[in-house]
């Protein structure tokens, strides 16, 4: 098999001299390749007898039939001037060497029964992005500065989607005509850089810091946020200028029920001694976000002074203990009496409790509606 390539001398030294960027080099490589295939394909190799050059063209025709592919996209490697081609009458039988390949091709002249073994080679286009006007290392990549152009080669780390390099960052300056390759850029997002130091328990404003891009791969959701979470935060601890801020860093204001006086186990829980409130700081998953509504509720342990109230420190009040004197509200129509009652048994509210009268020592069954009041049934 022959695989001898011969073209004109072509400067490859001095055309890689003037290349400066990555993206650059890897092109004029493919670009190279394209005008090596022009001077040694479309034009013909000068020097080639007619039966050889009768041959390749021949062979070249039939392999972009079998490949489908263009014929500016083959070199048939029969330019060693040592290989022979006898002329042949009729056309030659061409076919691959191996039907699973097509790395080379068995040529025969049926007249004469001579054949030989020649290798091919495909050309494959790729589409690759490139750039299309000088960037700055920090830019950020827009569908407008960037290009879908075909080479004849395979780029590693060429970037062939625009949607896939929108919005990424240079790691470094390029040029107009540079691929976008995986090297020069980097996947960012914007993060918040503290521009002073700042107290644990302190504001912090949007004034209070920068917004700077970092690369995804080195920032953790933690640092995902929105600008306007700063609008109602605190520091959680002591903050250094320049540190990126974390969502840990952030005490984040939320409107809270909270006890503004200590109030002791056992004791009603009313607007006397709790109130809606901002609070900073990580909130419990039972905290009340607004006031118990028409439940009297009592604490089931001391809430200090300052604290969140959570579900789970309160219970539903018992206003009526037993011994306690009650009074009994009957009503018929308009008229309603009430009369003097001791309960037997604690009561919640709307809970039915036995009621006894201290005078006549008859027991009725009452219903609790309110502290030291009962309706009968």
């Amino acid at each position: 098999m022959f695989a001898v390539f011969i073209c004109h001398p072509v400067g490859i030294a001095s055309l890689f001299e003037v290349l400066h960027t990555e993206g650059m080099k890897l092109l004029n490589r493919a670009l190279l390749l394209s005008l090596l295939l022009w001077c040694c394909v479309a034009q013909g190799t000068p020097g080639l007898g007619f039966d050889k050059q009768a041959l390749i063209n021949q062979a070249m025709n039939w392999v972009a039939l079998e490949a489908d592919v263009n014929k500016d996209q083959i070199i048939i490697k029969a330019t060693d001037r040592r290989l022979r081609i006898p002329t042949c009458p009729s056309l030659f039988d061409i076919a691959f060497s191996v039907p699973t390949s097509q790395e080379s091709i068995r040529v025969e002249c049926p007249d004469t029964g001579w054949s030989v073994f020649i290798g091919v080679k495909l050309i494959k286009y790729s589409k690759v992005l490139t750039f299309n006007r000088d960037m700055l290392v920090g830019d950020k990549i827009t569908l407008a500065n960037v290009q879908l152009i075909e080479i004849p080669d395979r780029i590693s780390g060429a970037i062939s989607n625009k949607a896939a390099a929108e919005g990424m960052t240079l790691k470094r300056d390029v040029e107009a005509g540079d691929l976008v390759l995986q090297s020069l850029v980097d996947r960012t997002i914007t993060v918040f850089m503290v521009n002073k130091d700042i107290l644990s328990g302190e504001k912090i404003t949007i004034d209070d810091v920068n917004l700077v891009e970092k690369s995804i791969k080195k920032i953790g959701n933690q640092h995902q946020f929105p600008l306007r979470l700063l609008s109602t935060a605190t520091a959680s601890g002591d903050l250094l200028a320049g540190t990126i801020l974390s969502k840990k860093d952030l005490n984040i204001e939320t409107l809270l029920v909270m006890s503004t006086k200590t109030i002791q186990r056992g004791q009603i829980v009313s607007s006397a001694n709790i109130k809606v409130q901002p609070f900073y700081g990580k909130v419990p998953n039972d905290a009340l976000i607004q006031p118990p509504n028409n439940i009297i509720m009592q604490a089931r342990r001391t809430i200090r002074a300052g604290q969140v109230v959570r579900a789970s420190d309160l219970q539903e009040g018992t206003l009526v203990t037993k011994g306690d004197s009650i009074l009994l509200v009957i009503s018929k129509g308009a008229l309603e009496i009430s009369t003097p009652m001791v309960a037997k048994e604690n009561g919640k509210i709307g809970q039915q409790i036995t009621l006894i009268n201290p005078e006549s020592g008859e027991q009725v069954k009452g219903v609790i509606i309110g502290p030291g009041k009962a309706s009968g049934l």
